[in-house]
């Protein structure tokens, strides 16, 4: 077992690589796509990170059937149209808080098999990363708490936002529902670093525009409603700052712990290390718009709690000469810098832009 001396982390982190394949048609129209993620989690048990992984597997697996009648749709309707839209399955998760006692993601799953507009599913996976068990309401409660001390909760912050939300009128009743079923079983919230999270996908209590209406708590509101053990633990005020360098698969040795996160398998490896403990590190990937001003984020493919002097991101994947599709974000002091990796000049190498 490793020492840990001061301004050093033992390593948790999760990257959760996602995958496209696409089904074309004889005449080379794309007719269908699906998205899909696998996961790698880095931590000081790896019994407990394998049995996290494999029930994160299975949740993307349970969408194999949904994901198959999709395709079929879209071979049926299929025409030879000029503007047909491709049929879509995705299911991506981001990771929203990682720990060494908890990990937390939030996504959805997108259909669109014709119609106006895609349907969406919220999903939630949270884990204690002490057992690796799968965690409900009921197991993150204290034993003073209830469900209905939740409930209130959600409904004074849904009560703040009922008109900017257009909120369905009744929607009161849904939310109460939703906190009347087993606790043991709900998994409808998520961890941030900030808070709690309980969120309600679209047509829950609001319309399709309205998007997914997330009410999200800060832990100082849940003092004597969450279990202690669940409460992020205080942080040394460190300071660093990432450097990337790009290095070959033999440069592991290199580094004592090291997490990794591959997005493209024929890409580029290149590894990212600090020269001081870091917080909150996460590696985000996402598309600019026409105008090449703003960048949205697809998901987050890889979050670690901590990054210490010594450690390493170890990333592969394809650099272009476009505008970068990864954005890397991390916490050093009380800052929190967000970073572009674009490749550069003639050598190909890979650097990190300021945003």
């Amino acid at each position: 077992t490793a020492s840990y001396q001061p301004n050093q982390e033992p390593m948790t982190a999760v990257s959760v690589p996602a995958s496209t394949e696409y089904v074309t048609a004889s005449n080379g129209t794309v007719i269908y796509s699906y998205t899909r993620q696998t996961m790698l989690l880095t931590l000081p048990d790896p019994d407990v990170a394998n049995q996290v992984i494999i029930d994160f597997l299975n949740r993307v697996d349970t969408a194999n059937s949904l994901a198959d009648a999709t395709l079929s749709a879209a071979k049926n309707a299929y025409n030879n149209s000029t503007d047909w839209v491709p049929y879509l399955y995705s299911i991506l998760y981001s990771p929203t808080r990682i720990d060494q006692g908890v990990l937390s993601l939030f996504g959805n799953q997108i259909t669109y098999n014709g119609g106006s507009h895609p349907e969406r599913v919220c999903m939630a996976a949270n884990y204690d990363l002490v057992t690796g068990d799968v965690l409900t309401l009921g197991s993150i409660m204290s034993s003073k708490a209830s469900p209905n001390d939740f409930c209130q909760l959600v409904l004074e912050a849904l009560a703040d936002c009922k008109e900017e939300k257009f909120l369905y009128d009744g929607y009161e009743a849904t939310v109460r529902q939703r906190f009347n079923r087993d606790e043991s079983k709900d998994e409808d919230w998520y961890f941030t670093e900030p808070g709690l999270c309980f969120y309600f996908a679209p047509y829950e209590i609001a319309g399709y525009a309205s998007g997914v209406i997330i009410a999200e708590f800060p832990y100082s509101k849940l003092s004597g409603l969450l279990y202690d053990g669940y409460f992020p633990a205080e942080r040394e005020n460190s300071k660093g700052s990432i450097s990337v360098d790009s290095k070959s698969s033999d440069s592991v040795a290199e580094f004592s712990q090291i997490a990794e996160i591959v997005l493209n398998s024929d890409g580029e490896m290149v590894f990212l290390s600090t020269d001081g403990l870091i917080w909150d590190v996460q590696l985000q990937v996402g598309t600019w718009d026409i105008t090449g001003t703003e960048f949205t984020v697809s998901y987050t493919a890889l979050f670690s709690h901590a990054l210490s002097p010594g450690d390493a991101i170890m990333l592969q994947t394809q650099f272009g000469d476009a505008l970068p599709h990864l954005r890397l974000i991390y916490r050093s002091g009380t800052e929190t810098v967000m970073r572009y990796l674009f490749q550069s000049g003639k050598d190909g190498s890979v650097s990190l832009i300021d945003c």
